[in-house]
């Protein structure tokens, strides 16, 4: 079974091979809640926030799903911790960004930033 995977491997031409490895560093970078927040800074062109912002998550700050039934659907925030870091400037809705919204989707979380006044 290996070898044929080896052999596999070796056939398949580089471009597949980095998008394998591009699909599988998202993959790995979704599984904790923190890493998920990271990545979300990450993909709106922040990486040097992305590595030295430390997200915590907030004990009061969980929310519930618009349209559910009470106390069924918690999603929890996570706050880049403010001693350390101020936040963010986020493009798409011209405001500073230091909380972000966690859902998790199976074993993988995706963060959505939250806007200030929400």
């Amino acid at each position: 079974m290996m070898a044929k995977l080896k052999a596999h491997w070796h056939r398949i031409g580089l471009t597949r091979k980095i998008v394998a490895g591009v699909v599988l560093a998202f993959l790995l970078l979704s599984t904790s809640p923190s890493l998920a927040v990271r990545f979300a800074i990450l993909t709106d062109a922040e990486p040097g926030v992305a590595l030295s912002c430390h997200p915590r998550l907030e004990p009061g700050g969980s929310s519930i799903l618009p349209g559910t039934a009470v106390g069924k659907w918690f999603f929890p925030v996570y706050t880049i911790y403010p001693q350390r870091y101020t936040g963010f400037f986020h493009e798409a809705t011209d405001a500073t960004i230091v909380d972000f919204q966690v859902y998790r989707i199976l074993i993988f979380n995706v963060a959505l930033p939250l806007t200030p006044g929400m």
